[in-house]
């Protein structure tokens, strides 16, 4: 997807768009980085910039390939989640809310974490 920015037109391509049969409910980043800390930043501005421009956007199913079927144009949803989810090694920080200082994302934004520790199970956990 394209968003206008004003240093110009930004190309966004999230990991995974989720849509019912009429809008795009969600919008998640996924990040795996077992052995080290967190990543978000990029991911963070990116749901951001989507949550500013959300009446503005829309998702098409067209294909690259093969015979074209049933190519719909998909608003996002007035009740749309965004997720940041990651599996990645303990933070420096424990408990912040990576979307801190993105108002847009208020209200609309959810957290996944599991975070591994050599020779444990990870732990497992949600932020809103």
């Amino acid at each position: 997807m394209s968003v206008g920015t004003k240093q110009g037109l930004k190309r966004l391509v999230p990991d995974i768009v989720v849509c019912n049969s009429k809008e795009v409910i969600s919008v998640i980043e996924l990040k795996y980085l077992p052995r080290a800390q967190p990543k978000y930043k990029k991911d963070i501005e990116s749901l951001a910039l989507i949550a500013q421009n959300r009446q503005q956007i829309a998702i098409t199913n067209d294909r690259f390939r093969g015979a074209e079927k049933d190519a719909n144009k998909y608003a996002l949803s007035k009740n749309i989640l965004f997720v940041w989810a990651g599996v990645h090694a303990k933070e420096k920080t424990d408990g912040e809310l990576y979307s801190v200082g993105h108002k847009q994302l208020d209200g609309c934004y959810l957290q996944l974490h599991a975070i591994t520790e050599s020779n444990s199970k990870p732990r497992v956990l949600q932020r809103r």
